[in-house]
Parts: C-alpha cells; structure tokens; sequence
C-alpha cells in the first residue's frame, strides 16, 4: 500500500509539473511559432489531456467550491457520465448523492490546512473499496485553487488481505492442532563450515509434548540438552546438510536424549534455517519387533505365501480333512484356524467345483499337480473365484497334497470391466469426430467408424471392410500420378513400429474426388508382433483455406511494418536535414556543434530502422552491418585527416532487437562523437577502437581511444554534457552496467544482457 501511496504523490507531482509547463508554454506559444514550424505544430495542451486520459487511476481536479473542472477518462467511464458535461457538479452530489461533502471529505481537510490527505473507506455507490488521495494545487502567488483528486479502487487487495487472513487461521490451527511435532530452528556453523548448534525459532504444542521441552522457543538446543551432541552427533550432519544443499531428508532414529523412536523429516524453507517435523513411532517400532518375530515362524512353514494355502492328505476316494492352513485362507473365507482343520476341501467347494473333484483328482494323480478354477464359499456363503496350483508330494511314506489358492475376485471383476471397457470404445469410436479406421499387415481393412464412412462418401462400413485400403483411398497424388505402396507412410508404421503423422495429403472419395487429410498411423501390436495399423484422419480442406487467408494476411501486414519503417526512416532524415538547414544559420559554433549531435543522433535512429525495412526481418537488425555503417559515417563527419585519427572495427555477428538496438546506437553515436571530439586536440594523432561481442552469458560494446584521456574531476554519471546524460540514461535503460576505464585513455564499458530475439 505504501508503494501505491508513493506512486500516486508522484503521478500527482507530475501532473502539477506538466500543468505548470503549459501554462507557461500557452504563455510563449506566440513567440515561438513564427521561428520554429516544428515546434508550433506540436499542441502541449494536447498531450496534457493524453497523459491524463492515460491514466488507470480515477483523477478530478476540483475547485474550492467542491466543483469537478477537470476529469480523466477512467473516472468518468467508471461513473458513466461526461467528462466535459459533468464540468461544474459538485463532487459530493455526484459521488456521494449528499448535499453537502461527507464528514470525512478529504478535499474538506485539505482546504483548512492546505496539506495532503488520504482517506480509505467502501463507496456504496460504486460498490468498491476505495483509496482517495488529494493533493492542493497552488497558483502563482501560493493560494490553494483546488485538488487533485486521485482515486484507487483498492477491493482486490481488501479481499486478498481478508483471504490472507483466513489462510493464516488455517495455518495456525493446523499448526497448532498436528499430531506431529513441528520445530522451526535456524542452523548455527562454526568457521569451517560444521554445524554446531541451532536455535529453535517456532515450535508447535504437539513438540512440546513429544519432547517435553518447554519454553523452547529462542532458545539453543545445546542449551536445552547438553549432551546431546555426543548422544546424537548424526543429527548436526542431518540437519547441517540439508540446511547447505536444501534436500530434504527423512530418517528414523532413536532418540537417546529422550528414549524414544522417532520418524523425522527434514527440509530447508530458507537459507540457513530447517524445518523438521516428528513423528513418535516407539509403539509402531515395537510392533515390528514382535511381527518380525512372528514373521520368521509364518514363513518357515508357508514359504511366505500370501495366498491361502491349505494342506491335506491325498485321498483317492475323497479329500481328506486339512492338515494345516495359513491365516490368509481364515481371513478369506471367514472361518477359524479351528473350524477349517475340521473340514475338508469339499466343505469349501461351490457345489459346481465338488462335480469336477474326480476329475481333478484323477488329473493331479496322472501328472502331479495341476491349475484350475474353482468356486469357494465362505462361512457368510460369499461366492468367491479363486485359481488353485495343487501339487502332490510325498513326506513320511505319505502323499500330501498342498494348494495355493489364489482370490481372482478381482481379475474376474477387471475381465468384467475388460468387455465393459471394450463397449465403451466401440461407443467411442463410433461417435468420435475423427475419422479413424485398422488396417492389417496385408493393408485390408479391419474396422472403420461412422465418421470414416461418410468423409470418404461410403454408405456403410462394408463397402471398405476386407477392402485395401491404399487402393481403394490412397492411391494417387494430388496431382493424380499413381501412389506407390511402398513409399505410403502409413505403412511405415508396419516397418519401423512408430507412429507417423502426416499433415497434409489427399484421400479419394468414393465418387472419384479428392480432399485434403492430416493423418496419423499408429502400430497394432500384440504379443510383441506387429499385426496391423490404426489410422485416424481429419478433413482439412477448411483449415488450409484458413491458413492460406492468414497467410495473405501476414504479408500484408509485413508490406505495412516495411512501410512503417520506411516512413519512420524518411521523417528522421527530414529533421536530421532540417537540422542541418538550420544550423546554416547558426553562427555560434557552440550551437552549431550541439545542432550537429542531434543530427547524428537523428541519423543513428534513421539507419536502424532502414536496416529493417530493407530486411526480411522486421524486428532484428544485423548489429555488426550497423555498428560498422554508423561509425564509418561518424568518422567521415568528425575526422578531416584520416593519416591522423584511425578507426579499427572488432565487431562480432550479432541479430539484435529493435528495442535494444536504438538505445545501443544512440549510445555508440555519443561514445565514438565524443572520442573524435575531445580524445586528440591540438592536431594530436590515435585511435579509436570500438569492440563488440559476446563475453560468458552477457554482451559487452567497448569505445576506447588512446587520446588525452577523461578528465579526473570529471564525474561521468553527473554531468552537465547531455551526451554523457544519454549515454547514462540509456544504458540503464537495456539494464546494462557502464564502465570507464581512465588507464590507457579514455575506455568506456558497457556489460548488459543478450536481449531475446523476436
């Protein structure tokens, strides 16, 4: 808010300045235009009111009596109304719908102590959150004659600071709420680097019940507990690595200090500073201790199976009762170990599985084991799938038999969704837009949609079933010579097994005529074979009757920007010649030489842009064909005596945008005008050096002569020369950095980033 705040005084300064300026400039337009055609051509009133009209702030200028002489185009079009008709209005009635200013009427303030004001408040009328800044216009004599009014509609920021609000609710109480321990540290390092300590910076309650430390916040963690670097010395490692390389990391641990296992995971939000959230996982670490326990003897005698396994003795009448089965088969089928080693598998079995026993039996008798389907039934009576690997062995002079049953209710319920899954493509295919059809290895069609039918002008899909494909749509070029099979790209998807997309082709219609297609091949595979080729189509007929009128477009619209460019190059001419006409009439050769500048500077802005329209290239001029040209020209203009002053040229190729080739060439006018000026007085001899080029990741151009040098008293970022002042203003201006190097003559540097090629 206060950079807003700041932002608005100045825009209200600088509408006072520009205000005070055209008075003083309506004053002297008179005197003015009989000497100088260019300058009364210009209307200052005119470019007032655009800049005021430019504004996105909502701005009045209102008198002492409350009365609106002066409003800006965002105001009046929020207020609907008419700038110039509302001229006179008392700004209460029309903003506020009173009679009188409202108490808190920052413009009633101002007048009583001619100061600025600012007043926040919720406009009903025009349904905002508003902020209302005036500042007092002085006349000549310092008399307040009014405001400046400047509006703000401020209810986004309203808004976002009451979601801020809420989302910082939000945070605290699940900060405060979370099971976790939460601590917020900053890391502390020795001079090598090693962290030695932290201070804890935010800590949540669940941290002060997990650890038991108390009032921690502020505090050193050496303080807190001693010992506890030599308890837990990974813990400065931990947390000093992920503090200097900003990955996170998560560990279990025990917990000496405290004696307890905890889970801790650790990240860095900010330099120098760790997060790192606990968990207390000491009941979960002693589970795992006895499940480990547990698992060793589960696994001994199942195998570590996680199917149900069921052991029984081989029967050829009849299974006989289990022997054995694992927690798994009780789990599934809802029975106690007890009661299933009272039961026999036929006491599971649906009656359609106790059919098929013999043959079963018979089967695993003759080959020793055997897989198969079966229904079994829960002590609930559920139905449940299974597939059982049943294999015979024998122990003790006995013969056993061991059964893994394997629960494919799922794989049943996904064959289910397979042929679901299957309709819904069929329904799909048929209603997609695209044309799509399958073609096999030998080319015939296997399956075609709705829409491929009736872009290839085909009543029904048995006219291109079993049909090749090639032949019957794809055997011609546009212009009817005869389409090879062999150089078809759908058919490369049959050779290489990539896809292959093709954006502009023609496919013959059943009626003998041709229509222009993108399509796409695709490899059917199955079985890692590559058994045919799905081939989707679009019409793009419209498309490329689009692209061709945006084509015709484009270049109309370059032919206009050639155009463009070439008038800005003529006008800059013309007043680079009007200066020179001018100056003719100059005797002062002070002002001749400052008539001659502006010309350069003219002329350097000229050549950019007819570098551009004389280029395919609207937007990137070829730097060093520019750099070269203008300081050729520079030198002929400013060195009578070649033998004397030399100018050598390391210019790098380079493509440079035009918003960064202006201020570059304006800048290289004023570098290489002011070497030839004042680098070699008295008849002096040198050189002058200009070097352009890329250096790591940044562009650098270098002026340098080997003349007399740049005063030392001189401050070259705080001169009167408006050379310098360009120079300065427009290096910041391409976010460069200048240099001057006084060793060897005078050097200056500018450093500043590749610009982004249009």
């Amino acid at each position: 808010m206060e950079d807003n705040e700041k932002s608005r005084e100045q825009l209200i300064l600088e509408l006072e300045k520009l205000r005070r300026e055209n008075l003083k400039n309506s004053k002297n337009v008179h005197k003015s235009i009989s000497s100088d055609p260019i300058s009364s051509a210009m209307s200052s009133n005119d470019e007032w009111q655009l800049t005021f009209d430019a504004i996105p702030d909502l701005i009045a200028l209102i008198d002492n009596d409350f009365r609106i002489r002066k409003m800006n185009k965002a105001m009046a079009e929020l207020l609907g109304v008419n700038a110039q008709e509302i001229v006179g209005t008392h700004c209460y009635s029309l903003i506020h719908g009173t009679h009188q200013p409202p108490t808190s009427c920052p413009h009633a303030k101002l007048i009583q102590d001619k100061k600025s004001h600012i007043e926040e408040f919720y406009e009903k009328k025009l349904n905002k959150n508003i902020i209302v800044s005036v500042t007092p216009i002085f006349d000549d004599d310092g008399h307040v004659i009014g405001s400046v009014h400047v509006v703000h509609d401020d209810t986004k920021r309203k808004k976002a600071e009451e979601a801020l609000k809420k989302s910082e609710n939000r945070y605290r109480s699940l900060f405060e709420n979370m099971l976790e321990g939460f601590a917020y540290c900053k890391m502390l390092f020795n001079e090598e680097g090693n962290p030695v300590d932290w201070i804890y910076l935010d800590v949540n309650s669940a941290f002060e019940n997990l650890t038991g430390l108390k009032n921690i916040v502020g505090k050193r963690v050496l303080e807190a507990i001693p010992n506890i670097k030599e308890l837990e010395p990974t813990l400065f490692e931990i947390y000093g690595r992920v503090t200097l390389t900003g990955k996170p990391e998560r560990i279990e641990t025990y917990f000496k200090p405290l004696e307890i296992w905890l889970n801790i995971s650790v990240f860095s939000p900010e330099k120098e500073h760790f997060v790192a959230v606990f968990e207390n996982i000491t009941k979960r670490k002693k589970i795992e201790l006895s499940l480990k326990e547990s698992e060793k003897k589960f696994r001994e005698v199942f195998n570590n199976a996680n199917d149900a396994i069921f052991l029984h003795k081989f029967n050829e009448m009849k299974p006989s009762n289990f022997l054995e089965v694992n927690k798994v088969a009780c789990d599934v089928l809802g029975y106690t170990q007890e009661e299933l080693l009272q039961m026999s598998p036929m006491d599971i079995d649906s009656p359609e599985t106790t059919e098929k026993t013999p043959k079963v039996m018979e089967k695993i008798l003759k080959k020793g084991k055997i897989t198969f389907e079966a229904v079994h039934i829960s002590k609930k009576g559920e139905m449940l799938p299974v597939e059982i690997s049943a294999h015979v062995f024998a122990m003790d002079g006995e013969k056993y038999i061991i059964s893994v049953a394997r629960n494919i209710t799922e794989r049943k319920a996904a064959e289910e969704a397979l042929k679901v899954s299957e309709e819904n493509l069929n329904l799909i295919l048929n209603s997609a837009a695209e044309a799509i059809y399958g073609i096999d290895t030998k080319g015939l069609c296997t399956f075609c949609n709705p829409t491929c039918i009736q872009l290839l002008g085909y009543q029904k899909a048995e006219q291109l079933l079993g049909k090749n494909m090639h032949n019957l749509i794809h055997h011609s070029h546009p212009d009817g010579s005869l389409y090879d099979i062999e150089e078809c790209p759908i058919f490369q998807a049959f050779r290489t097994g990539d896809y292959v997309h093709v954006d502009d082709e023609v496919f013959w219609r059943a009626d003998g005529t041709s229509f222009s297609v993108e399509y796409w091949s695709y490899p059917q595979i199955k079985d890692d074979e590559i058994v045919g080729a799905v081939v989707t189509f679009l019409d793009i007929t419209e498309r490329k009757l689009a692209e061709k009128q945006i084509k015709q477009s484009l270049e109309e619209k370059e032919m206009l920007l050639k155009e463009i460019h070439h008038r800005v190059k003529n006008n800059l001419m013309i007043i680079s010649s009007l200066l020179n006409l001018q100056s003719r009439y100059i005797k002062d050769k002070e002002s001749q030489e400052i008539f001659k500048e502006s010309q350069n500077r003219a002329r350097s802005m000229a050549l950019i842009h007819q570098r551009l329209y004389q280029s395919t290239d609207l937007k990137n001029i070829d730097f060093k064909e520019y750099i070269t040209t203008l300081s050729n020209d520079l030198y002929r203009t400013y060195v009578n005596d070649p033998s004397r002053v030399s100018l050598k040229l390391n210019i790098e190729d380079f493509n440079i945008d035009i918003n960064a080739a202006i201020p570059l060439g304006l800048i290289l006018n004023e570098l290489i005008t002011n070497s030839m000026k004042h680098a070699f007085p008295n008849e002096e001899e040198g050189t002058i050096n200009i070097d352009f080029g890329k250096k790591g990741d940044k562009l650098v151009l270098i002026v340098s002569d080997d003349g007399v040098g740049f005063p030392e008293d001189l401050d070259y970022h705080n001169t009167d020369s408006l050379g310098l002042q360009l120079v300065t203003s427009l290096t910041s201006q391409i976010s460069g950095e200048l240099e001057l190097d006084r060793t060897e003559g005078t050097s200056f540097k500018i450093t500043f980033a590749e610009p982004e090629i249009s």
